[in-house]
């Protein structure tokens, strides 16, 4: 991310930045145009056939209540440069002076995309908590064939973020858990940046009340995380599961572009080139790059167990096994570590120098310390029990 236009010798400001709005409830989908309709009336949803069997009666419903004009556009489900183009030319046809995206992060991210390039408002309805895209100001697309192909950054949030956490607590115990392990990187990735003194994605400082939220992800995902991932076993929604779902949809979305990212999400987006990781959720991969970050910055062994011991009940992947690269060959190695490093990637934002052999070493050791750790848990001198989760 390049620095602002400023004077040689001025700093880059702080900034932060989030969604002028942002609603949760359960059986939020019924309300959809009392939130809506305060930012127009013709709507472009853009939802996928699956969600929309799910929730579709109950959004054309309310908007037979709201008096709002509905049109519909059946998403893929990638996130594509070619979708943004056939969303927006659906919805320049309907006259749409707002577009939603309804589901997951990547219907939200095409509707960002689509509302930037017709100058409306845009909103984004999430189903599921395994991402912050919905709150997020930039949008990742991808080729037709499923190719990475680039980050769009609006320059704004959603004008409205909305989460029905009915719908999240039908949805799979995983979507939940992925969702907060990202939450909880931007704890440690954000740090990185404060103390590199780098600029955020915004291309600002990173400001405190950004460091704050991913602290807080930290702190709530640590003490209430498990008892929301079996309430959602159960699809029973309690407070402990309201407080999971704003933390990883709000708290980390904003916490991310208002305090930075690092190495575990550069980490990510070198593994994902790899097909075999495809198994994995994008937080589950973040999640070990959490812990080979913490091997790069050389953090003490107490610091590595209260992360796995954080990661275990909750299954979240502490091994490159558990993330679909089972003996992972030295060539493949060098591929994800190269990428890793690339001088567009957020790895530049640590606070000291890392190069691939850096990351190949950090990869290695993360792997290496967890097996060790798992293998001795039951006996090994000086594991951490729950306790820190109480403080």
């Amino acid at each position: 991310m390049s620095s602002p236009d400023l004077p040689e010798t001025a700093r880059a400001p702080i900034m932060f930045m989030s969604p002028p709005k942002y609603v949760q409830g359960f059986g939020l989908i019924d309300a959809f145009h009392t939130y809506i309709r305060d930012l127009g009336d013709r709507v472009t949803v853009i939802c996928d056939n699956d969600v929309w069997g799910m929730f579709g009666d109950r959004i054309i419903a309310s908007c037979k209540a709201g008096k709002l004009d509905l049109d519909r556009f059946i998403f893929s489900g990638q996130a594509s440069i070619g979708q943004v183009e056939s969303a927006t030319k659906s919805a320049k046809s309907a006259k749409s002076d707002v577009i939603v995206g309804m589901g997951g992060g990547k219907a939200c991210d095409v509707a960002k995309s689509v509302g930037a390039r017709l100058g409306c408002k845009w909103a984004t309805l999430a189903t599921i908590a395994s991402t912050d895209a919905p709150t997020s100001s930039l949008s990742v697309l991808y080729q037709d064939n499923g190719d990475f192909h680039s980050y769009e950054l609006h320059g704004k949030n959603p004008d409205l973020v909305m989460v029905d956490t009915e719908a999240v607590v039908k949805g799979p115990v995983r979507f939940l858990t992925a969702g907060m392990a990202d939450a909880v990187a931007t704890r440690y990735e954000s740090a990185m940046c404060a103390i590199a003194g780098s600029y955020t994605i915004l291309g600002a400082r990173p400001s405190n009340a950004g460091l704050a939220l991913g602290a807080l992800a930290w702190d709530n995902c640590r003490k209430y995380g498990i008892s929301a991932m079996t309430a959602v076993a159960r699809n029973a929604m309690t407070p402990a599961v309201d407080l999971i779902v704003e933390t990883n949809t709000f708290h980390s979305g904003v916490g991310f572009e208002s305090g930075g990212f690092s190495a575990a999400h550069a980490i990510h987006n070198g593994i994902t080139l790899l097909p075999e990781s495809h198994v994995a959720m994008h937080g589950e991969i973040v999640n070990f790059g959490v812990l080979a970050q913490l091997i790069l910055e050389g953090r003490p062994d107490v610091d590595l167990d209260e992360f796995i011991e954080f990661s275990l009940p909750l299954g979240l992947p502490v091994t490159l096994e558990e993330i679909g690269l089972k003996g992972l060959s030295q060539s493949k190695l060098q591929q994800v570590s190269e990428a890793a490093v690339a001088p567009d990637e957020s790895m530049h934002w640590m606070p000291f120098k890392v190069d691939a052999a850096m990351v190949a070493g950090a990869l290695n050791g993360a792997d290496a310390y967890a097996k060790s750790y798992l293998s001795g848990r039951e006996t090994k001198l000086g594991a951490p029990s729950r306790d820190y989760a109480k403080g």
